[in-house]
């Protein structure tokens, strides 16, 4: 049911709220910023970083006041539901802009980075992580498998996550020590590649 309902319904959704064009825009943006190496160390990459920051901060605060705002000034639904989903999706914007810069500043001022590096093996694999999460999370938390749910507060429910983060992580330095990319970003670039 799931695999087909549940994946229509979900996509019904982020068609809907702009999701689609969201992940569209946020990808090529990636993509941009890659190709222009902007997240090399440099004096001026990191003005430019810090700028970006400043901007989304200046950003955030009114956007999310003004969404929240929103329902004392418009009571058409036509009107509401519109704009509620551009000021939504504008603050989340901003906020992860600053999300990002803040931890990319964070790791430029870092001076031992070797805790930080522990993480980049995490994001190497970041489609094989976020796979590995949503089958493992819903085996044991859904009816389907386990059904822990009911039975797990929300510190074991944290716990439970920060365990299995640490057990992704060590997959993840294990696999990228014999092998170039995570198993599903392979099977993605080999799908992006295969008329080539």
């Amino acid at each position: 049911m799931n695999l087909w309902e549940g994946q229509l319904a979900n996509f019904t959704w982020a068609f809907e709220h702009g999701r689609i064009m969201q992940t569209a825009a946020l990808f090529l943006f990636g993509m941009l910023i890659g190709r222009r190496q902007l997240f090399i160390h440099t004096p001026k990459h990191e003005l430019i970083w810090l700028k970006t920051l400043g901007f989304a901060l200046i950003l955030f605060f009114p956007l999310y006041g003004l969404k929240n705002l929103l329902p004392e000034f418009i009571n058409r639904p036509g009107y509401y539901e519109p704009l509620n989903l551009i000021l939504y999706s504008l603050s989340n914007l901003s906020f992860m802009l600053v999300l990002v810069t803040g931890g990319l500043l964070t790791f430029y001022k870092v001076k031992n980075r070797s805790f930080l590096m522990r993480f980049s093996s995490y994001g190497k694999m970041s489609l094989t992580n976020y796979i590995g999460q949503s089958i493992i999370g819903s085996l044991f938390f859904y009816h389907w498998g386990f059904f822990l749910s009911p039975h797990m507060n929300h510190t074991l429910s944290f716990l439970f996550g920060i365990l299995f983060v640490l057990l992704q992580m060590s997959f993840c330095s294990w696999w990228l020590k014999r092998h170039k990319h995570g198993p599903f970003e392979g099977l993605w670039k080999y799908l992006t590649w295969i008329r080539k």
